[in-house]
């Protein structure tokens, strides 16, 4: 379903929250590469505290030369231990966000 800058968070948990370091984005690889274009092309990614916050901005907007190579990593150098909720958005009108997996890396 088309909206308008669909987005997606999930919380992050870890024993000793440690600071978010990096996020890794891979495409999904189910898509013809014209419709993982539509689905990905200037995503960026966000961490907050809360489902859908944009706190902190890890990176992006990707252009689909980075992002049809495979998996985007984008350092989050800048988090604190209080942001436990990574987002992927894809800003504009008219959107479908699809991906196939999201890494979070921890320092």
């Amino acid at each position: 379903k088309k909206q308008t800058s669909p987005w997606f968070s999930a919380k992050v948990t870890t024993e000793n929250q440690q600071p978010i370091s990096s996020v890794t984005v891979t495409p999904d690889t189910k898509n013809k590469p014209s419709k993982a274009k539509r689905y990905l092309k200037d995503f960026e990614i966000w961490v907050g505290k809360k489902a859908g916050e944009k706190a902190v901005k890890c990176g992006g907007p990707f252009a689909w030369s980075e992002i049809k190579k495979g998996p985007v990593t984008a350092p989050c150098e800048a988090a604190k231990s209080k942001h436990r909720y990574v987002t992927v958005i894809l800003p504009g009108k008219k959107k479908t966000l699809a991906f196939g997996e999201i890494k979070v890396w921890m320092r």
